[in-house]
């Protein structure tokens, strides 16, 4: 099972294991990201329980120096990684004006060009918030060239809040307007109803929180040709086939009842809301992915949330290429070699090591840093609003 998955919901899934007498294989990567809820637990079977693994050493997703570059990144030579990139032209600088313009260039011709629109080429960004403006910027991009046509329509979107579970069973962490999608029976509810939580917070059983997901209700608008991203399991509106999530899709167009009709013939439901545009995504959301060619934007907005282990997802996550698009090489340096590894419950309960000591006074350097970067970022984009003034002044 892959570590993103929640690593078989944290061995929960050993009892099935038990009562079927099957053999459960846990498979990921330690060095990669860990689980936002979970935790590192392939660490701590391994460092910590002492569990004996079986590792895979050769890389088999890219070949020549693109191997040999991230096979530097996996073995945490991140440094060596990025200077051999710029030594291939791979790093590029972003202009100070209309700063993803570039990228987004180079997005929809890496994109026209590919056989398979699908899986051709794919933006990572650390966070949701530049990944949102590089959104904007290749969307206008594809309209301008004709390959998203029409008119925008709006549909619901449900963007997940990323809450813990112990989160989602504290009634004061709602506002009464988030939606909450059962996946498991709970309560008054069955798998697969989604009630706002105002209403789910007054049943009359109690929800355990184990049972359904918490999201934000937003809205998202597609055209004919607009790329998206499934962001959690559901079905077309037949009932015939399965929509996995993170599967990407082409939207063909829309049904005279305004459901969405895909490129391979399926319809889903206008109001399914478990979607989102494909052609950007975060480190954490793209690992298990594979695309030809990946375009990866660590401007300064994005170096607070950047590491070792986000930059070498994203860096692996094509075949042929990866091009670095930053606004300052140094900067970009300093923010990729930064680790975040999670310590496990069992080594803070033990008496600090030196080593422990060591990280947790790097994690506090690591936030020191987010703080400055974030108020060099700010001044940037002042000094930047106020050229623009004295601009328009003259």
């Amino acid at each position: 099972m892959p570590q993103n998955n929640r690593t078989f919901d944290h061995f929960g899934g050993r009892r099935s294991a038990v009562v079927l007498n099957a053999r459960i294989i846990l498979a990921g990567d330690k060095r990669q990201m860990a689980s936002v809820e979970r935790g590192a637990a392939l660490r701590t079977l391994e460092d910590i329980a002492g569990l004996k693994i079986a590792e895979v050493t050769d890389i088999r997703r890219q070949s020549g120096e693109y191997k040999e570059t991230v096979k530097l990144l996996s073995v945490g030579k991140t440094a060596e990684g990025l200077e051999k990139l710029d030594g291939m032209g791979w790093v590029k600088l972003m202009p100070v004006w209309d700063s993803y313009a570039p990228l987004a260039k180079d997005y929809v011709d890496k994109l026209r060009t590919s056989r398979d629109r699908e899986h051709g080429a794919l933006i990572v960004s650390p966070t949701h918030a530049e990944g949102a403006k590089i959104t904007a910027e290749v969307r206008r991009k594809l309209k301008e060239e004709g390959m998203v046509a029409g008119e925008d329509r709006h549909f619901t979107q449900l963007v997940p809040l990323q809450w813990t579970q112990a989160e989602r069973g504290d009634a004061r962490q709602y506002a009464g307007d988030e939606i909450l999608q059962f996946h498991r029976n709970s309560g008054d509810y069955k798998a697969g109803d989604r009630v706002d939580s105002k209403t789910a917070l007054a049943s009359t059983r109690p929800l355990k929180p184990a049972h359904f997901a918490a999201y934000d209700k937003s809205t998202i608008d597609l055209a004919a040709g607009d790329l998206i991203r499934i962001t959690a399991n559901g079905k077309t509106v037949d009932g015939k086939h399965k929509l996995n999530n993170g599967a990407v899709y082409t939207v063909e167009g829309f049904t005279p009842g305004g459901d969405i009709a895909l490129g391979n013939g399926w319809v889903v439901r206008k109001d399914f809301g478990q979607l989102a545009h494909a052609y950007v995504s975060t480190a954490h959301a793209s690992q298990g992915r594979t695309v030809d060619h990946v375009l990866i934007a660590q401007s300064a907005l994005s170096y607070p949330a950047s590491s070792r282990e986000g930059f070498y997802v994203s860096v692996s996550r094509g075949r042929k290429s990866a091009t670095i698009y930053t606004d300052d090489k140094r900067d970009l340096m300093e923010a990729v070699t930064r680790t975040q590894p999670r310590p496990a419950a069992t080594e803070l309960m033990r008496k600090p090591k030196p080593q422990l000591l060591r990280r947790m006074r790097q994690a506090v350097a690591r936030v020191q840093l987010a703080a400055l970067v974030a108020a060099k970022t700010r001044l940037h984009e002042l000094s930047n609003l106020r050229e623009k003034e004295l601009t328009y002044a003259r």
